[in-house]
């Protein structure tokens, strides 16, 4: 038994069979292009947004740096411009009176061009009590002296006090 349709019929199972294969081809088409181009975007325009945050962090952690070292800056300008980084160390030596005990050397630095200054401070036979009122000293002038780096610290040869060596550090001056 066969169907027999009429040319209408045919016309109207001709256009849906059409619309059903355009469907099935947007169905199929449709997340494989545009849908996934626009996918695509928005996985792109959120790493730009969170690229955009990080960025933002970035600046406020700078400029916060920034703000932070402005105290330094001041006390870089209020420091006289004959500032003598090794006679002050020396004078602080000479008030902690650890000046006999003390021997002072301009440590060596891996290029002349670097902004700071160094000097090697050695201590023998002293104490744990005239070290800390010495580094008081040092850090209380407010001429941005530090620490750069301790050596050792250890008993002396001789049993009588302590051995220290350090490393001063300084900000050249006009830097």
């Amino acid at each position: 038994m066969s169907i027999q349709l009429e040319n209408r019929d045919r016309s109207w199972l001709a256009a849906a069979g059409l619309a059903i294969f355009i469907v099935a081809l947007l169905a199929y088409w449709v997340p494989a292009g545009p849908r996934k181009a626009y996918l695509n975007s928005q996985v792109a325009l959120s790493g730009a947004k969170d690229e955009l945050e990080m960025t933002e962090l970035l600046k406020i952690e700078e400029e916060q740096r920034i703000a932070s070292q402005q105290s330094i800056r001041d006390q870089l300008r209020a420091r006289p411009a004959s500032f003598n980084f090794f006679a002050e160390v020396d004078r602080t030596l000479s008030d902690a009176k650890l000046k006999e005990r003390a021997e002072l050397s301009k440590a060596r630095t891996s290029s002349e061009d670097t902004p700071q200054e160094l000097i090697e401070l050695r201590l023998t036979g002293v104490s744990m009590e005239e070290l800390v009122d010495f580094l008081h000293r040092i850090y209380e002038k407010n001429s941005i002296i530090g620490v750069y780096q301790m050596n050792f610290l250890r008993p002396a040869g001789d049993g009588r006090g302590l051995e220290c060596n350090m490393t001063l550090v300084t900000i050249k001056p006009g830097v």
